[in-house]
């Protein structure tokens, strides 16, 4: 390698931590995503008088499957 990154130590600590972070924000990303999938469904299901659990549960034994988005 060349340059600053590959010999001084506070660069490498930078570059570390800011790979932390983006994992972590990556993550912290889909569980947001995830969230808000769930109180969008539970929204439309409420109007209807069922559970989200049930709605849920009633799905997996149907040939209608939810898919998960990840992002």
């Amino acid at each position: 390698f060349r340059g600053a990154r590959s010999r001084l130590t506070r660069t490498i600590i930078q570059q570390i931590r800011s790979l932390v972070s983006s994992h972590r924000d990556r993550d912290r990303k889909k569980i947001d995503f995830r969230r808000l999938w769930i109180t969008q469904i539970n929204a439309v299901i409420r109007g209807n008088r069922v559970s989200y659990s049930y709605t849920i549960d009633s799905a997996s034994y149907s040939a209608f499957t939810f898919i998960w988005i990840t992002v």
